[in-house]
């Protein structure tokens, strides 16, 4: 069976379109990247030989994946960097309550 999803997605990965993008977009063109990727493979089978047809179906599908390794690198990079905002805040949040709890603990003395 044949999947609508090989519809040639779009394969722009600059870095400046990326940026562009929602990280919400990116996760939406990653699976679309994905979706037609495996729609390469899950061609209707014919009487041709199977190693050619996987062949075919490499060559095909070598720009996507590259374009998916592209897009998952950018959404790795967003959620590192959110990781290490809410690793500060967590940090920044946790010796201010030190410090208030140990201001308490002197103050009431």
């Amino acid at each position: 069976m044949r999947r609508n999803a090989a519809a040639k997605p779009d394969l722009d990965v600059s870095a400046d379109h990326l940026s562009r993008l929602s990280t919400r977009a990116l996760g939406a063109r990653y699976a679309e990247l994905h979706a037609a990727v495996f729609a390469c493979y899950e061609e209707e089978p014919s009487k041709h030989d199977p190693a050619a047809r996987r062949a075919a179906a490499e060559k095909r599908a070598a720009p996507m994946i590259e374009a998916a390794r592209v897009v998952h690198a950018e959404l790795v990079r967003r959620l590192r960097r959110r990781a290490r905002i809410w690793w500060g805040v967590t940090a920044s949040l946790t010796v201010i309550g030190i410090v208030v709890v140990a201001w308490v603990v002197i103050a009431s003395r």
